[in-house]
């Protein structure tokens, strides 16, 4: 089924009657957590932005390190597009598209005279190059066996080819105008020079005695060598490199402090800093001043300048004098300045820096998440990063927001649901609209982005989360979040947030005793009675645990402490459980357990006996229309159980939501089979009879919206939480998406107020074809591919008007209409699908 998607408000009315339930996409766009992408370069979110280079034609490349990619911010209409990896951290793609390859963690980027790009993958311990004309990744430096990065270093493969040499870790790269490489091999201890594709150490040595024969030792023992052969010579931690005209090596020697130079004659020297990262002072000689070097850079007329890290400043040395002084930053750690004087700006950490021959320096103001320009007339700008770090999506609508691997999920009284954006440390709240869609908002509700444990008795929203796996939500509108590499559940009330249950470390203990003082270990799911008594799924002490809202005391509810499965109907505190993720409890006061360690759904009643409501032991797929406990899962996760008492299971390997009713019956509610795949299962009863049945696995996909459940392709579903009214709520973990299942009609496009400046693109998808309409008289429609190069431009007078990129292959595209005076109408994704 083709959707027609209203990017901007239009009055139109197109919807449809549906009688019997479909699916329906309520928020995240399919792409992970970085925002910007094709809009305004100042718009975008970096996360740890740590290095910046400029090609030919003035298009900037960033490290956008915590997003394990590089960003491009086009010259021509500073806009930020994905340049090469996909996001997520690893190693795979060369040979491939960059934007589809893994990266992890890099760290510093360049450009030769071609424009081709090349990454220091950091983490990866690798060097990758992105050919300009093909945009395909290859790795130039390093080792790889077997697929795997191999970091060390081994002294007889210099001299041989580089990608038969093992890299620890790079840091820093400059490229030559005849196209060597030399890299900062950090944990190497190391500058390495590729040329003709074999690598060589141009400085730094194998262990030596330091103290003897007059050796100066640095503040970390490895500061050797200056006047020598720069081979002779010691690096401690080296980040940053650059290279000036002449064709002299300049390095960010960062463990010794210093900026040190080799010459084109080899010999290596110091040119500025000491034993000390303690900043002394401006207008001395460069030989006299303290540093904290985390990058270099040569500019115009030869200026050195220097990304001062721990002093917040961006230095710079004059070529003519010798002399430092600071060219932005005053020492303090924030952010402010924009628009006016360098000498007047504020600066968080700064890292990687660019010069240029025109006199304009860039700056990654790392911890400011942003790029800074300092311009020809000395002034500061903010040239892309709008300061918030890793996620999109706040405070926006709800359908364009992008998530990370969403969790377990949960309604509060309101119809509004909540969710665990796991990987984005983040808690976030789609604050429903009714049945239109698109006025449906996202915002995050608790935690700041940054993986960590802080924030309690502050605003919820500035505390740090560990990859929060489940939300839950008591009638008052208390949340619980489990918070499970932190080893605590947290409550935020009133936008507040502390710690409600376990001390951080991870362990066992506290029973009986007040839930702040208790250990847990691991604590994946939480559940809230009618009475507000919170359940935790306390999964690697294999104990369901409850906190009793009235009293704040613990106690296990189910589980011994043992890993295993040892029966039914018995006491739940006797059981085994193996390995729980999933809790849940209806409106009587059972309760429920999804155990993918055993694939069993159990229950526990009111007088705490447990037994199996479904699973017969084994993984599989299997058992639809028959009863529950015959049946076999693969992973079920997130539960959840409606008001007459049926229970719903987010069976996750197998991509579906299953449904076991009072009744003990079970069926397949969403997702799609694959009747490709047959397996047989040999059933013995009686007297040696068999039977067979045939069975099918759930498909893993993504295949659009509108389409009965049945029909709908999921990957990996992580929750489910069904409404009093039987609509089901699904976190799809791998497409990064929330799913509705509803019988009440949700218009993705639905009937909105006229509003001039408004855009309607139908269908979207399609097969290049494009209806575009506006109530806005000359206006141009522009189109570019993924790369942020313009395909296509088409001018109209307004109305209804036909777009044909029909010669263009199946992808991604993103457009932008504006009207004749430049505003912009809209912009948004346009899919071809071939």
């Amino acid at each position: 089924m083709k959707r027609t998607t209203y990017l901007l408000p239009l009055t139109l009315l197109i919807a449809q009657s549906l009688s019997a339930q479909k699916i329906y996409n309520i928020a995240g766009n399919g792409y992970l957590d970085y925002s910007g992408n094709g809009g305004l370069a100042t718009a975008a979110q970096f996360y740890n932005p740590n290095g910046v280079a400029k090609d030919d034609s003035g298009n900037i490349y960033i490290v956008d390190q915590g997003n394990n990619c590089i960003r491009r911010v086009n010259y021509t209409n500073g806009r930020t597009v994905l340049f090469a990896g996909n996001t997520f951290a690893g190693y795979k793609g060369d040979g491939g598209l960059a934007v589809s390859a893994e990266l992890n963690g890099p760290s510093a980027v360049a450009c030769d005279r071609s424009g081709n790009v090349y990454i220091a993958d950091e983490q990866n311990s690798l060097i990758r190059e992105v050919n300009i004309a093909t945009r395909k990744i290859n790795y130039v430096a390093g080792y790889v066996s077997g697929g795997t990065p191999v970091n060390g270093y081994v002294q007889t493969q210099d001299g041989g080819l580089a990608t038969h040499a093992e890299l620890n870790h790079p840091d820093g790269l400059a490229i030559s105008p005849y196209g060597d490489i030399y890299i900062a091999d950090r944990d190497n201890q190391r500058i390495r020079k590729v040329t003709g594709g074999n690598i060589i150490t141009i400085c730094g040595r194998d262990s030596i005695v330091k103290n003897g024969g007059g050796a100066l030792l640095g503040p970390n023992g490895l500061f050797y060598g200056d006047g020598k052969t720069a081979y002779l010579a010691d690096v401690d931690n080296p980040a940053g490199l650059a290279l000036d005209s002449l064709g002299n090596l300049y390095i960010a020697d960062q463990g010794n402090y210093r900026i040190r130079i080799i010459n084109t004659s080899g010999i290596i020297n110091t040119i500025s800093g000491s034993n000390s990262p303690v900043f002394n002072g401006d207008h001395i000689l460069a030989s006299n001043a303290n540093l904290n070097p985390a990058g270099v850079a040569i500019g115009r007329g030869g200026n050195i300048y220097i990304a001062d890290q721990s002093n917040n400043r961006i230095r710079m040395i004059n070529a003519k004098t010798d002399t430092i002084y600071t060219l932005a930053g005053n020492g303090t750690a924030s952010y402010g300045g924009d628009g006016g004087y360098d000498t007047n700006a504020i600066l968080n950490g700064p890292t990687g820096i660019f010069a240029d021959d025109s006199g304009r320096i860039l700056i990654c103001d790392a911890k400011n998440m942003r790029i800074r320009e300092i311009q020809t007339n000395d002034t500061i700008v903010n040239k892309a990063g709008c300061g918030t770090g890793g996620y999109s999506g706040n405070w926006m609508p709800a359908l364009s927001a992008s998530t990370r691997y969403p969790n377990q999920l949960t309604l509060d009284a309101a119809g509004n649901l909540y969710f665990a954006d796991k990987i984005n440390n983040a808690v976030r709240e789609i604050r429903k609209s009714g049945a239109d869609l698109q006025n449906d908002t996202l915002i995050t509700v608790a935690g700041n982005g940054t993986l960590g444990y802080s924030g309690d008795n502050g605003p919820a929203t500035s505390g740090e989360l560990f990859w929060p796996s489940s939300v839950a939500v008591d009638k008052t509108g208390i949340m619980y979040i489990a918070d499970v590499q932190n080893n605590v559940v947290r409550r935020v009330k009133n936008d507040t947030i502390t710690t409600f249950a376990g001390t951080g470390t991870g362990g066992y203990s506290g029973d009986s005793g007040p839930a702040t003082a208790a250990e847990l270990f691991g604590p994946y799911s939480v559940a809230v009675d009618t009475s507000g008594n919170v359940y935790v799924a306390d999964n690697k002490n294999y104990r369901i645990r409850k906190i009793n809202k009235a009293t704040g005391i613990i106690t296990t509810v189910a589980g011994n402490g043992i890993q295993g499965y040892n029966g039914e109907n018995k006491p739940a505190t006797a059981a085994e459980l193996s390995s729980p993720v999933g809790v849940a409890v209806d409106t009587k006061g059972n309760l429920y357990i999804s155990d993918p360690g055993t694939a069993l759904i159990s229950k526990v009643n009111t007088t705490g006996t447990i037994t199996t409501i479904a699973g017969n032991g084994f993984v599989g797929y299997w058992g639809d229309a028959g009863p529950a406990t015959a049946a076999e899962f693969d992973e079920p996760a997130g539960l959840s159980v409606d008001k007459t008492g049926n229970v719903f299971v987010a069976d996750s390997r197998n991509n579906v939501i299953r449904e076991i009713t009072s009744a003990g019956v079970i069926s397949t509610v969403v997702g799609k089979k694959d009747t490709t795949i047959t397996r047989i299962i040999k059933i013995v009863a009686g007297k040696n009879d068999t039977t067979y049945d045939t069975t099918y696995a759930g498909i893993g996909g993504y295949n659009g919206n509108g389409i009965a459940p049945t029909l709908a392709e999921l990957n990996q579903p992580q929750s489910v939480f069904v409404d009093n009214s039987g609509n089901l709520y699904i976190s799809d973990f791998g497409n990064h998406r929330i799913r509705e299942v509803t019988t009440t009609v949700l218009n993705e496009v639905a009937q909105i107020p006229t509003l001039v400046n408004r855009v309607l693109i139908y269908p979207n998808p399609s097969g290049g074809r494009f209806m575009i309409q506006s109530p806005v008289m000359a206006q141009v429609t522009e189109v570019f591919n993924i790369l942020g190069d313009k395909i296509a431009s088409m001018p109209s007078a307004g109305g209804l008007n036909e777009m044909n990129l029909s010669t263009q292959p199946a992808g991604i595209y993103l457009y932008r209409v504006m009207s004749q005076s430049g505003a912009l109408l809209g912009s948004g994704k346009l899919v071809i699908s071939k």
